[in-house]
């Protein structure tokens, strides 16, 4: 059976043709979000880029400290970020604000700001205050979309322990849940949130995943045997809350298992929050990701000032104070040595300073193209005929790495999405429209990273190599 791709949509009303039943799916190895947020966000993207951020700068005074300062206007709960990272406000210097740091207690500084940021925005985004609606059943026609078939029903879930691989002892509570299988291949939720009760990882040959309405989720090889992997845990809590710790779940002081025989979970449903409340919180998360960006950016510039002064006169290893993934691969591609931990690069050890320059300048020609790809990708995620006018939805296109470094483009050919929309001038006789084969959230995700890993290279790379000019990265669609 053909599998159908989640997208938000109303459940279909008793006059339409019901959709159809829900079987399988293959493996999700991505979080994926709730249409409605992703569109939020799209919308409110504009909004929040038309005024964005100025990166924070970074200077060493006279008596050796670090100073790292933004100016501008941020807004409440971006104020409230820079707090919880040891920025003050600097009247005296104009509306901004900024934090004196120790050389030795740099490091500390920027470990926090370059691998704590999600936890500090999280922690952010559970103390705001939004007009809660009521949250709305909505059909995705994706099998593994799960929500509770009672209001007073939750699935059990828990914080993945990175360390032991183990749920933590605290538990929360979902009424909804999206699968997706793991790098380790156990079953996830979002933000490394596990379901309890699930306890076996995905078997090597599976090509599918199924959930039944009693919380038994399976997997299916390519031969067609299925493998029971666990039962998702469905309690009873009366008196749930809202967490402030896991925005999105609830908290309960007290559980007691369903009653005997009654409907448990729907298959292919997830429960949605009010409009205006997700557009609340989408601009207040986008304009906190942007806050911390720029802030890493003055930290970057710090970390480097500091770099110099300890080795003013070697040019090589190039050394950048973040994770960069795509530069790193295209760079091992080309044969040049690279090194990289959770909190640095460390670019050309033992390399000709020429051979570096001239395979730094190939991967930013790389990283230039995926995102002119993924700005095509973008435009064209709900474009569902061609150039002539006929019904052939886009397909998504790609950019890898290929031997020796050479940029391999190539389209995606995986299942296109079907959204149920009856009456639509591209609906089919099913009243299914098929849709590009675009995940938005992720597209854009990925969008994102190589526009920072585009701009942080370009920084090193100009030091390193002043003759070498690289234009701005693209703007987003």
């Amino acid at each position: 059976m053909e599998a159908v791709e989640a997208r938000l949509e109303t459940a279909p009303k008793p006059k339409d043709t019901p959709p159809p039943a829900l079987s399988s799916a293959p493996i999700r190895r991505v979080a994926t979000s709730v249409g409605a947020y992703e569109r939020n966000a799209s919308l409110s993207l504009f909004e929040i880029l038309a005024a964005p951020v100025a990166p924070f700068s970074a200077t060493k005074e006279t008596n050796g400290d670090i100073l790292i300062h933004g100016e501008g206007e941020f807004s409440a709960e971006g104020e409230a970020l820079l707090k919880r990272f040891g920025l003050t406000q600097a009247p005296r210097r104009g509306p901004g604000w900024e934090r004196r740091i120790r050389e030795a207690q740099f490091a500390t500084f920027q470990h926090r700001v370059l691998n704590d940021s999600k936890t500090e925005i999280a922690a952010v985004l559970g103390a705001l205050k939004t007009p809660h609606g009521d949250a709305r059943l909505v059909y995705t026609g994706q099998p593994l979309d799960v929500a509770t078939a009672d209001p007073a029903l939750f699935v059990e879930v828990g914080k993945l322990n990175a360390t032991t691989n183990q749920l933590d002892e605290k538990r929360y509570y979902a009424r909804s849940a999206r699968l997706y299988a793991g790098k380790d291949n156990r079953i996830l939720l979002e933000s490394n949130f596990a379901p309890a009760g699930i306890d076996k990882p995905l078997p090597p040959d599976t090509a599918q995943l199924s959930i039944a309405p009693d919380g038994v989720v399976a997997a299916v090889s390519n031969a067609g045997a299925r493998v029971e992997l666990g039962r998702l845990k469905v309690v009873r809590a009366k008196a749930a809350k809202e967490s402030a710790l896991a925005p999105g779940f609830f908290e309960a002081a007290s559980t007691e298992a369903p009653d005997a025989g009654a409907a448990l979970l729907l298959p292919g449903h997830i429960f949605a929050a009010a409009d205006g409340d997700d557009l609340t919180r989408v601009k207040a998360a986008l304009h906190c990701h942007q806050v911390v960006y720029a802030l890493q950016q003055g930290v970057v510039s710090a970390a480097n000032l500091i770099a110099a002064a300890a080795a003013p006169d070697e040019a090589l290893p190039l050394i950048v104070h973040a994770p960069l993934s795509r530069v790193t691969e295209h760079l091992k591609a080309l044969g040049i040595a690279v090194e990289k931990n959770n909190e640095r690069t460390t670019i050309g050890t033992d390399e000709e300073e020429e051979a570096v320059v001239n395979a730094l300048v190939k991967v930013m020609a790389g990283l230039r193209r995926r995102m002119e790809v993924h700005e095509e990708n973008l435009r064209n995620a709900g474009k569902t005929r061609d150039a002539d006018g006929r019904l052939n939805a886009y397909h998504r296109k790609t950019v890898s790495i290929g031997p020796k470094g050479a940029l391999i483009e190539g389209v995606d050919n995986s299942a296109l999405p079907k959204t149920y929309k009856p009456g639509d001038p591209d609906a089919g006789p099913d009243g299914f429209v098929v849709m590009p084969n675009v995940n938005k959230a992720v597209e854009t995700a990925e969008f994102k990273a190589a526009i920072e890993e585009y701009k942080l290279l370009r920084s090193a790379l100009e030091r390193l190599a002043p003759r070498h000019v690289f234009p701005d990265p693209p703007a987003a669609p």
